[in-house]
């Protein structure tokens, strides 16, 4: 099943790219109508490829449990392109800072009255 839904979703693409050249070449109003019809079905047929897939790996962690972690552990790292930014320069009363206690101080004061 997983794979015959790969299959249409190719079938749409390659429908897609036809219909694309298609309108390219006429530049007809009804070939871009076609166009965005196939554009609509190729995109549909993927949502539901990426939705079956995650079912199915859904149902595959409910077996092996131990795999959750190397399932999702790209979607949530940090290590390949976030970079974490230790120093905090804040402008404060004209003068540049980089102190931690007077920089949280700053926020404190700015936030508590804030609402005045």
């Amino acid at each position: 099943m997983y794979h015959t839904r790969n299959s249409e979703w190719k079938e749409a693409i390659r429908a897609r790219h036809r219909a694309a050249r298609r309108y390219r070449r006429t530049n007809a109003p009804e070939d871009l109508i076609n166009l965005k019809k196939f554009q609509n079905e190729a995109t549909r047929l993927r949502r539901k490829a990426i939705m079956n897939y995650w079912k199915t790996k859904a149902e595959d962690l409910k077996n092996k449990p131990q795999d959750f972690y190397k399932t999702f552990m790209p979607f949530l790292s940090s290590k390949s392109k976030c970079r974490q930014v230790s120093d905090i320069k804040l402008n404060i009363n004209g003068q540049a800072s980089s102190n931690r206690v007077d920089i949280s101080e700053a926020f404190g004061e700015y936030f508590a009255t804030i609402a005045k």
